[in-house]
């Protein structure tokens, strides 16, 4: 069922791209190409931003009613960050683009 998310945390830079994170790993026959691989592996933990991935450090879900996508970087490289979205219309991967669009 879906229902409404809000989330709120911080993504921490690992200066990797998804191919250096992942390292040599076996594909499963869904999966295609490392871009998959991290998708399904990584989902809801890391996250990629022009071609780095970033790791999902803190998250907190919020209980609120209006949508909400922001995103601050900080001078430390890591980025806040706070969604809220109905999870039929959209998953965390595409709110945390969304917000990060911003930032």
């Amino acid at each position: 069922m879906s229902e409404v998310e809000h989330i709120k945390g911080k993504l921490k830079p690992t200066g990797k791209t998804i191919n250096e994170f992942i390292g040599d790993v076996e594909f499963e026959t869904w999966q295609s190409n490392a871009r998959e691989y991290f998708e399904d592996e990584y989902y809801g933990s890391a996250f990629e931003i022009d071609g780095k991935v970033f790791l999902i450090t803190e998250r907190k879900e919020v209980d609120t009613s209006n949508d909400i996508f922001e995103s601050n970087l900080n001078k430390d490289g890591t980025i806040d960050f706070e969604v809220k979205y109905y999870n039929g219309g959209c998953g965390l991967n595409e709110a945390l683009a969304h917000a990060t669009k911003k930032s």
